[in-house]
């Protein structure tokens, strides 16, 4: 008994076995009990590689090797792909065929593969703009104004804000947490604090502090805020 392996070529596929052996078994095993004749049979086999960039425009990705087989890549090739982000954007993952975030990556080609490089933005609070109105008697509102830019400092709108707000840097009973509230069209969102018993005699600190930032393909870059939290004293 002899075990026949057939070792296609890169840009080839085996097919089947012909002669005193049949099939597309690989590998193939024959009875040696008379003189055999056995011809493996190869194909041309080529896959196509589809990648995608979202969100479009954000970045863009070279293959390495382009192709090797007439626009496409023979089986068994190997394709390095690297992502490179647009000003102002970075990479984030791969996902389909190819997953994690390793740049450069790579994919081998023995089926048609389908690869997204997804990109990411980042937000940070430029700004919180502090006001405060007594509308009677010793109760205080203070309003925070929160203003939302990208990484190329684009005023960002559609952003879902939260944040805290804290009086006297204790606990407060009317200390809640605000409900994620979303920019407008010019990056800005308001909140309003609860009330507050503020006289000359029980002066306020009002700080209102944003805790994340959310918005689809973004991330939170905390580390570039400008002026959060927000201050502001009353009386």
């Amino acid at each position: 008994m002899v075990t026949l392996t057939a070792w296609p070529a890169v840009g080839y596929g085996f097919s089947n076995w012909s002669g005193d052996a049949s099939g597309s078994a690989n590998p193939i095993a024959v009875t040696m009990d008379a003189d055999r004749n056995v011809a493996a049979n190869f194909v041309v086999s080529c896959f196509s590689l589809t990648v995608t960039i979202n969100p479009a425009g954000w970045g863009a990705v070279s293959q390495n090797p382009t192709s090797n087989c007439g626009g496409l890549y023979g089986a068994g090739s190997i394709v390095s792909l690297t992502a490179s982000p647009t000003a102002g954007h970075f990479f984030g993952s791969w996902s389909g065929d190819v997953s994690g975030s390793s740049n450069p990556a790579s994919v081998t080609m023995n089926t048609n593969r389908f690869v997204t490089a997804n990109f990411t933005g980042q937000l940070h609070v430029s700004s919180i703009t502090m006001t405060k109105t007594h509308p009677s008697g010793n109760d205080w509102y203070a309003r925070a104004t929160v203003t939302v830019q990208d990484a190329l400092g684009a005023v960002a709108s559609g952003v879902a804000v939260t944040g805290v707000w804290t009086k006297n840097t204790s606990s407060w009973s009317n200390n809640p947490i605000s409900p994620p509230n979303t920019t407008d069209a010019s990056g800005q969102v308001t909140f309003t604090s609860a009330t507050a018993d503020c006289t000359h005699g029980n002066d306020c600190t009002f700080v209102y502090r944003v805790t994340n930032l959310t918005k689809t393909n973004y991330t939170y870059n905390a580390a570039a805020d400008v002026g959060n939290p927000g201050t502001i004293e009353a009386p």
